[in-house]
């Protein structure tokens, strides 16, 4: 994506940490947009020109989300187009995923994927790698504390496991809900997830099944 801006403007960012230089942005995006990390990838694209242009970060970040979508020029919507269509590709399978899957499907556990992304998506990556017949429920919804205690509603007898990548989405409001939570961290944390991190209300797991194995074992 930072290339595609630097080839738009015929310039070359000036920055050792191109990773770093992108993901700043994303999360300055993110912190200030509603939809936090599920904002339109346009925006990324369009803050990125600004900042390319000698805009400061956080102007960058502010002017991107107050234009909008509709005001959107056509390669942008483009480059967008073409990330959108990366990220669609079924991505492997995180550490210990299968072997844990298996395991609880031995307890007759009841297995629920819950995204805020798209559900289509999803469903077609749990299809490709053949763990359809795992999985209870998948479900697109706003994960809130309120969605976390309606699943406790399902199996009132069961004590109630969260296991995810993202400590402010995923785990914090299913603890406050009354889950137990295993933070499994994937490559990347935004920062106000290392805020989150010293509250402790959580377990951190290397892997999936090192979470399933903790859950099964733990005595409440």
């Amino acid at each position: 994506m930072l290339e595609f801006v630097e080839n738009a403007c015929n310039i070359q960012v000036e920055t050792n940490d191109r990773l770093q230089y992108l993901r700043e942005l994303d999360q300055k995006i993110a912190s200030l947009h509603h939809l936090c990390l599920r904002y339109p990838a346009e925006l990324l694209i369009e803050a990125l020109f600004m900042r390319a242009h000698g805009t400061p970060l956080v102007k960058s970040a502010r002017n991107a989300i107050s234009k909008g979508l509709d005001k959107t020029d056509k390669p942008i919507k483009g480059a967008a187009d073409e990330f959108r269509k990366s990220i669609s590709q079924t991505p492997p399978l995180r550490d210990g995923v299968l072997l844990g899957l298996e395991k609880l499907r031995k307890t007759k556990a009841t297995i629920i994927v819950a995204t805020e992304g798209g559900l289509g998506r999803v469903r077609k990556h749990i299809s490709d790698h053949g763990l359809t017949d795992f999985i209870d429920l998948s479900i697109e919804t706003t994960k809130t504390r309120n969605f976390y205690a309606r699943c406790r509603n399902l199996n009132k007898e069961a004590i109630p496991w969260c296991i995810g990548d993202q400590i402010t989405r995923d785990i914090t409001p299913a603890v406050e809900a009354g889950f137990k939570g295993l933070y499994f961290p994937g490559g990347f944390s935004p920062s106000w997830e290392l805020k989150q991190n010293s509250l402790q209300t959580f377990i951190t797991v290397d892997s999936y099944v090192d979470g399933v194995d903790y859950a099964l074992n733990t005595k409440l």
